[in-house]
């Protein structure tokens, strides 16, 4: 008898499962917004802005397609000759199509590439001063380190103190409608990029025409290695300046690895290394190896450089051994592991 009733109790569990079950996909299947939650069609629409930036591209609203006009000037045969739909439209078949060869010989023809100047500063034209004041909005937001989601706020907060350059944005009369925080990546490109030309036309102009490097290598807790890369130079007025250049990932923590990165950078940079005067890194081996390291191999390229030990890492060496060497701050160390030891300790219990 009492098997029995185990036995009908889990039947009944069992068919309560199942029930709840098939319950909870009724209501999903009644409820289409869960099913669209993260479809293609969700916050996806033709941007204005993309109007600006590929001033070749037109929109025939009434058949819904967006086309290219080069490609059909030049009577070419392709997507955006017959039309490519507007429905969920992606910036990056806008970027596909404007590197295809067909639309880069459009562009080729003498004829086109005024018209399309012509075209391009017509539109930029039209919203210069909106395109400034934001570019100067975005650059003190990051030499301040201020969070991207504060650029709305920063945006309404200059139209209420009369910023009219930035009226636009909020009547929607402009074209730019770079205010989501997610957008801010196009600025930092153009910022970064201006900024390198000049620092790097300030090094080829500089009177000695020499420069020095900086070569840092770290691996972050991601175990991914990188180079990190620091310029210094005598401008024009006899100052020095030293610059950040450059990050680069390694596939490996080589000599022969960091060597190579670091030379095809300066290679992408347009900078001689017959003109890299001298180099500073840290003591490690890799770096500063007699046979094979970063330093000895640069020196094979150029026999005058003059490799130096980074001043900064050897303080730290030389306070780490300074305080060996001091009773009391041995102690201190030796305290601090082991409430260390003890906090990893109590959190992996």
């Amino acid at each position: 008898m009492a098997e029995k009733q185990k036995n009908a109790v889990g039947v009944r569990s069992i068919s309560s499962y199942f029930g709840r079950a098939s319950s909870s996909q009724e209501d999903t299947s009644q409820n289409p917004k869960k099913k669209q939650k993260y479809g293609r069609d969700r916050h996806r629409s033709l941007q204005q802005a993309w109007f600006t930036e590929f001033p070749w591209l037109t929109h025939d609203a009434e058949n819904g397609l967006m086309k290219c006009k080069l490609c059909i000037d030049s009577k070419l045969h392709n997507v955006f000759t017959r039309g490519k739909s507007d429905n969920a439209p992606k910036k990056d078949d806008l970027l596909k199509h404007a590197k295809s060869r067909d639309h880069r010989a459009a562009f080729a023809r003498p004829s086109l590439q005024e018209d399309m100047k012509s075209a391009t500063t017509t539109a930029y034209g039209k919203i210069k001063d909106t395109t400034v004041a934001l570019m100067r909005t975005v650059f003190t937001m990051a030499k301040e380190q201020i969070s991207n989601r504060k650029l709305p706020a920063l945006i309404d907060m200059q139209i209420s103190n009369g910023c009219q350059a930035l009226n636009p944005l909020q009547d929607g009369s402009s074209q730019l409608q770079y205010t989501h925080h997610e957008s801010l990546d196009d600025f930092f490109l153009s910022i970064r990029t201006v900024i390198e030309r000049q620092i790097l036309s300030n090094v080829k102009n500089c009177p000695f025409k020499i420069y020095a490097a900086q070569l840092d290598e770290a691996t972050d807790v991601s175990n991914l290695s990188t180079v990190m890369v620091y310029i210094r130079f005598v401008n024009c007025d006899g100052n020095v300046e030293s610059h950040f250049l450059s990050v680069k990932e390694l596939s490996a923590c080589s000599a022969g690895e960091i060597y190579n990165a670091v030379s095809l950078l300066l290679a992408d940079k347009d900078l001689d290394v017959g003109n890299l005067i001298c180099i500073s890194t840290d003591g490690a081996s890799v770096m500063r190896g007699q046979k094979s390291g970063v330093t000895t191999r640069f020196k094979d390229v150029n026999p005058y450089l003059v490799a130096n030990h980074c001043l900064a890492h050897r303080l730290a060496l030389a306070s780490e051994k300074a305080a060996n060497m001091v009773p009391y701050l041995v102690k201190y160390i030796r305290d601090l592991n082991q409430m260390g030891k003890l906090l990893n300790f109590h959190q992996n219990c």
